[in-house]
């Protein structure tokens, strides 16, 4: 029997994850998204080697990475800095995250996922839970996606 690569969840479990979210709705005060400009690096330092930080355009991208912590690039054996999101990863794979991404640019909310990785078909096996938090200079328009990947050790 296969697991499927991921599951959404309705709100992050892991706990630095839960901690993100709460940092990102009280950013948002009244408005329906954060900007970029609102956020502090050492506010989320337990998450840094995790993010990941992607320019977003309209739906169907492309998503540029601008961002990438430590332990994605370990994961992924080398950076995706100032690469298309999700370059890397396996046609399904890709498929998949490219969904995620419109549908973050779509809905203008965060979204949550745990499951399998199936980023890379050599490291299929690693869990991972995530969230994807959208980012706006207008609280109109994603122009930012502020991700966390915390991987099972």
């Amino acid at each position: 029997m296969t697991e499927a690569p991921a599951q959404s969840l309705d709100e992050p479990r892991d706990p630095d994850l839960v901690a993100l979210y709460r940092l990102w709705i009280a950013k948002r005060c009244l408005r329906l998204m954060p900007s970029k400009s609102d956020f502090d690096p050492a506010e989320f330092k337990r998450l840094l080697a995790g993010v990941v930080l992607m320019e977003a355009g309209p739906p169907g991208g492309p998503y540029i990475v601008r961002l990438v912590g430590e332990n994605i690039v370990d994961f992924f054996g080398r950076t995706t800095k100032g690469l298309p999101a999700g370059s890397l990863m396996p046609p399904e794979g890709y498929r998949a995250f490219m969904q995620l991404l419109d549908s973050v640019v779509q809905r203008r909310a965060p979204i949550f996922r745990a499951g399998k990785a199936y980023w890379s078909r050599d490291k299929a096996h690693r869990r991972f839970e995530a969230c994807f938090l959208p980012l706006s200079s207008d609280d109109r328009t994603v122009d930012m996606i502020f991700g966390a990947v915390k991987f099972e050790r």
